[in-house]
């Protein structure tokens, strides 16, 4: 009995040991080493930290367990760490990473560092010490360079992100990148990456999702797809990938759920004509994207008739393909889950026709259908048809006849394009702003719509776009109506016929941000009271008197071609927000103000107005300048020697300002994925407004190759030039003018320019256009303008040039008769004149010139009439003889002054 009760006591004692050291060993801290490795790893991210990732938590005293850290996690038996999630902590691009401070993590299986902004990886080979990683994401960090053939060493790996990693070169060899045979999903898109697809990514047999889009890769793609069974997600788009793709290789891929193969200039999709075998199709499509993938079938463009048995979809882009024939409604009929429909850019025609009794089409919310060939009157009870439709778009195709009123069933609607179609009549106030409360978003621009804008009904609180633009509106807009939308950010009511006083009710748009209201009969003086407005186009209409001396915030003012006057008051000039004015043909005066105060200003067109004075040297310090037009004015005085200074379209130092790209997704709507990617479905497609992108482009006119060309948005950024032509500008031409590198068109023409064209102009190689014509120039032409090869409008018409013209080239041979013209002594192939015989000429009058100098210094007097030569002698002889005398009189020593007198004018006598 003892002895029984000895062992349960020995046992009770194990028992308590035993659970004692586990309960011991769970609640001590993580192994020294690492959390040492961490501590480093903080002090490494200790600069430019974001508030919510400050790793606060990481203390060097007090709480030394690093398991119970934020971002790090340890394996509950070991108490090693295993996952380490520092992405989108630094943002600073000054950041060098060595991957050794990782080492001391033996067990480490996730490591996530991605959106950190790190300008350098050390890799080293670092990374292979860790055999246990399984998951690596280095995602938007631009360091650059090549992919490391270390990676292939990490055998272990499932998942590998080196998206946005600015990468360049080709994909290691085989040997290194098969070995990751476990890999699971692999992300490089968005690099630089280029040369073939290696085969032996056909090996990776456990493949679930592979993205290589928007690189430079080449060659067949479709050797990869038959071996991937596994593969969920593929996403091909913005490559140069080669060959055909057809539907039959994917017929085994039962797991299959997105294919993206957009923008591969030269890859073709094909569809069969008999899909008889896949009336129940191993794989059903969540997301298919096949814009601008040409396309293909026996049958003509159509649509891929393999979609006839996709019963899940949920995305859909066709866009881009010329497909020709009706609205193809089997697919909103077959797809009962279906939320997006994209067809743009196609041929389909025919009136749209869709049945309000689609059981499927409640789910669809974004539709676009646009630049495409549908007519007829869009029948009545469309919102019917899609009562959830948050997106529509109907722009550019051949629609006619009023604003359905049915649209009010679209109670979610928030983006409404109907632009660039023949819809006409007034829209009733009962249809917009009375049941469209919802709507953020309405563009109408360019139809046939009339009547009132705003009524005094008017009380659509959330719409911040509305485009009116050139349709067919007659009445006043109504401020009482418009002061109520107190969202409104954007309106373009431009090329209407809106009549009446500007100020009368642009004061009441409070919170308005851009304003296009150009070509209409607009009265009135150039408005003052606009304290948030950034964008303000009022051009041609009849706007009067002084720009008001008040503060700006504009960033872009147009008025152009209006009777402003008076001088340009410095507080719109001297404005760190001002980007680009606009004010050509109007009637302007005065000099020009100080400039210094405009660091940003990109855009200075003043042409054709009375401004006069010199051009201040302090137009140079606008180092960001990328157009000025001051021609047709008065200026006088000479071209700035600082012209340099300006960059003019120099690239890489503007970048656009709006870029704005709409998701249409919450993070709350997305499935899981299985590693890296969480919600894979719809972070790959996010959906690009069509008319947010365009919201804030500003259009410049600017007069390049004898033409006014109109340039907007990103294309601003790409045309540069200088026009100073039509005033009185003399001096020579500043050879600092040739270091104006980036510079495409340069008018300098209806001047008084003195002097030689300096040879530095030749280093002007992106030069397109260059007019010196109607000036004084002199001397030859620069042999070196031959070297200009964008060159295509050319000029020195009208000056006093001389000598050849350099030997036709490239494009400098192309220039006609007309752009030498008025040059008498200036000869070659373009100006009709033979040289040669221009030389024989030369020489002869060479010649001519000799004889006569030799005339001039010997021979002078038998060009003169010798009579007359002896009548005005003697004439004058006998005047200063009796001159002589009447001093003798008065001077008793005069006789030896007479006889030194007759002696000289004896000697001037002629000889013979």
């Amino acid at each position: 009995m003892r002895s029984l009760l000895l062992k349960k006591c020995l046992v009770s004692w194990g028992l308590i040991i035993i659970f004692s050291q586990w309960f011991g060993h769970n609640e001590s801290s993580c192994l020294e080493k690492e959390r040492e490795a961490l501590l480093q790893l903080k002090d490494f991210f200790r600069f430019n930290l974001i508030g919510h990732a400050s790793l606060r938590s990481w203390p060097e005293t007090g709480d030394l367990d690093c398991c119970t850290w934020e971002r790090v996690g340890c394996d509950a038996t070991t108490g090693r760490v295993t996952d380490l999630g520092l992405d989108y902590i630094v943002y600073s691009p000054q950041r060098c990473l060595n991957a050794s401070m990782f080492s001391p993590f033996e067990e480490l299986v996730n490591l996530n560092l991605a959106q950190n902004s790190l300008s350098c990886f050390v890799e080293d080979g670092e990374f292979t010490k860790l055999k246990s990683l399984e998951v690596l994401d280095l995602s938007e960090n631009p360091y650059g360079g090549h992919v490391s053939p270390s990676i292939g060493e990490l055998s272990s790996l499932v998942a590998l992100s080196l998206k946005k990693n600015n990468l360049t070169g080709i994909l290691p060899s085989q040997a290194e990148l098969c070995k990751l045979r476990n890999l699971k999903e692999l992300d490089m898109s968005h690099n630089h990456l280029q040369g073939l697809i290696p085969p032996c990514m056909g090996n990776f047999t456990s493949l679930r999702l592979l993205d290589l889009s928007t690189n430079n890769f080449k060659g067949e793609i479709s050797f990869i797809f038959p071996p991937l069974k596994s593969l969920e997600y593929i996403r091909l788009g913005n490559n140069n990938f080669q060959g055909k793709i057809s539907f039959t290789y994917l017929a085994n891929h039962s797991n299959l759920k997105l294919l993206e193969v957009l923008n591969n200039g030269d890859l073709e999709v094909e569809d069969e004509d008999d899909y008889s075998d896949w009336k129940n199709p191993n794989f059903q499509f969540e997301v298919l994207v096949l814009s601008g993938c040409q396309l293909n079938n026996k049958r003509g463009s159509k649509a891929p008739q393999f979609l006839r048995y996709q019963s899940k979809l949920k995305v859909l882009d066709m866009s881009h393909n010329n497909l020709r024939g009706g609205f193809p409604t089997w697919v909103v009929e077959n797809n009962s889950q279906l939320m997006i429909l994209n067809l743009r850019n196609n041929s389909f025609e025919e009136p749209l026709r869709l049945r309000p009794d689609l059981n499927t089409s409640d789910s669809v919310f974004w539709m676009d259908l646009s630049e495409n060939q549908f007519s007829g009157k869009l029948q009545e009870d469309v919102g019917m048809v899609f009562p959830r439709m948050s997106y529509l778009n109907l722009s550019t195709n051949h629609f006619e006849g009023v604003f359905p009123s049915s649209f009010c069933n679209m109670s979610r609607l928030s983006q409404l394009d109907l632009s660039e179609n023949y819809f006409g009549g007034e829209i009733c106030d009962e249809v917009i702003p009375g049941c469209l409360s919802n709507l953020f978003e309405l563009v109408l621009l360019s139809n046939a719509f009339r009547g009132e804008v705003f009524s005094a009904h008017f009380n659509m609180t959330n719409l911040a776009v509305l485009d009116l633009g050139d349709n067919m509106f007659l009445r006043p807009i109504s401020s009482r109506g418009i002061s109520r939308s107190d969202s409104l950010y954007y309106l373009d009511v431009s090329n209407n016929h809106f009549s009446g006083d500007l100020e009368s009710w642009i004061t009441n748009l409070t919170n308005m941000k851009t304003l296009f209201i150009q070509e209409n009969t607009l009265n009135g003086h150039f408005p003052c009271d606009i304290p948030n407005m950034f964008l303000l186009d009022v051009s041609y209409n009849s706007l009067s008197g002084p720009i008001p001396s008040c503060k700006f915030n504009l960033q872009y003012v147009r008025a152009k071609s209006n009777q402003i006057n008076g001088k340009i008051p410095e507080t719109l000039l001297n404005s760190l927000t001002i980007h680009t004015l606009d004010m050509t043909e109007n009637k302007l005066s005065g000099n020009l103000p100080p400039l210094i105060g405009a660091p940003n200003l990109r855009a200075l067109l003043l042409g054709g107005n009375r401004l006069s004075g010199l051009l201040p040297n302090q137009l140079c310090a606008l180092r960001e300048l990328n157009m000025v037009d001051l021609s047709c004015n008065l200026f006088s005085g000479h071209i700035p020697k600082c012209i340099n200074n300006i960059t003019f379209g120099q690239p890489g130092l503007y970048n656009t300002i709006y870029d704005d790209v709409f998701s249409i997704w919450s993070s709350n709507e997305a499935e899981k994925g299985v590693v890296t990617y969480r919600n894979i479905l719809f972070q790959v497609y996010d959906m690009t407004m069509t008319k947010q992108m365009n919201l804030f482009l500003v259009g410049m006119d600017f007069v390049t190759k004898k033409k006014v060309n109109s340039y907007k948005g990103d294309m601003v950024n790409y045309v540069s030039g200088l026009d100073l032509s039509c005033n009185s500008l003399g001096g020579e031409i500043p050879s600092e003018l040739g270091e104006v590198k980036w510079i495409h068109a340069l008018n300098l023409s209806h001047n008084q320019i003195i002097g030689q064209i300096p040879t530095s102009i030749s280093g002007l190689r992106q030069l397109e256009s260059l007019d010196l014509s109607y000036n004084n120039l002199s001397g030859s032409l620069p042999l070196g303008l031959v070297e200009l090869n964008f060159l295509e409008c050319f000029s020195v018409a009208y000056n006093n040039l001389s000598g050849s013209v350099p030997n036709v080239k490239d494009q400098f041979g192309t220039f006609e008769k007309n752009s030498y013209e008025g040059n008498p002594y200036l000869c070659g192939e373009q100006t009709g004149k033979n040289c040669s015989s221009r030389k024989n000429t030369d020489g002869d009058d060479d010649d001519d010139d000799d004889r006569m100098v030799e005339t001039t210094s010997e021979k002078w007097y038998e060009e003169v009439d010798m009579s007359a030569f002896w009548v005005a002698y003697i004439i004058f002889f006998l005047g200063v003889f009796i001159s002589s005398l009447c001093c003798l009189k008065f001077n008793e020593n005069g006789w030896r002054l007479l006889w030194s007198h007759q002696q000289i004018f004896l000697d001037l006598g002629p000889t013979t």
